[in-house]
């Protein structure tokens, strides 16, 4: 059993500034914005979690402003030190997901720290991340709280977040041409690929060529397939210890 140890307000304070001073190094190497990782488990989310986070403090507890308030200091400093002009904005992982590890996200606490993160701290888009069909995907709280009545959750956050206020972008289960066109329909701003973006990197060329566009090449993939695709061989180690490559046939 790994023992942890509670970072200490200096400590936190320092990490609030190595988020800024990476985006401000993103600024200065000319790129248009940056997206902060609140989402998948890492530190941001880590202090987000319920069930992770147990401090007493104002970084933690059951307040959910405890909570969040790591997040929220990040997008606010990274604001004021990179300007108006930068893209800034923020990935959630609105649900439990990899419990193993403690996740225990709740959609309803992620929707409302959406809402402080455009509205009052000056976040430009929310990019949410979905462990499923993200176009069809109802989170199992609203499902059993709403019933036949339950939304998709995307949806749930675009009529939350009002479409001339903020950018939403969504990710999971993108695969063919008519996921795309159904985000769009509900409102969402982009829809996000990962492991598509991987095996098919023409997709939204593809998903423009053909409505019917239907991704064939799905993970696990095998190295030959990947080399084939041009993903380099740093990457391809990367994605086999998340079991996402086979060996070849």
């Amino acid at each position: 059993v790994r023992k942890c140890t509670a970072l200490t307000d200096v400590e936190i304070e320092t990490l609030i500034k190595d988020f800024v001073a990476a985006c401000k190094r993103c600024q200065a190497a000319g790129c248009d914005g940056v997206e902060i990782h609140g989402a998948h488990g890492y530190i941001l989310t880590q202090f987000l979690c319920p069930t992770l986070n147990t401090r007493t403090d104002q970084w933690g507890g059951e307040k959910l402003e405890n909570r969040a308030r790591m997040l929220r200091r990040v997008m606010q400093e990274a604001r004021k030190a990179c300007g108006d002009d930068f893209i800034i904005g923020v990935r959630l992982g609105p649900e439990p997901g990899y419990e193993q590890a403690g996740w225990n996200m709740d959609p309803d606490e992620t929707l409302q720290v959406a809402k402080w993160l455009v509205q009052e701290d000056g976040a430009d888009f929310i990019s949410i991340s979905l462990f499923g069909h993200c176009p069809t995907h109802i989170t199992p709280k609203h499902k059993e709280a709403f019933g036949d009545d339950a939304k998709p959750l995307i949806q749930v956050f675009r009529e939350a977040l009002p479409k001339e206020q903020t950018v939403l972008m969504c990710c999971g289960g993108i695969q063919k041409a008519s996921d795309v066109q159904a985000l769009l329909d509900m409102g969402v701003d982009m829809a996000v690929t990962a492991k598509t973006a991987i095996g098919t990197p023409d997709f939204p060329k593809l998903c423009q060529a053909d409505p019917n566009f239907e991704v064939k090449d799905l993970p696990p993939w095998t190295p030959g397939f990947l080399e084939s695709v041009k993903v380099s061989p740093p990457f391809v180690n990367f994605l086999t210890a998340l079991r996402l490559v086979k060996t070849e046939e």
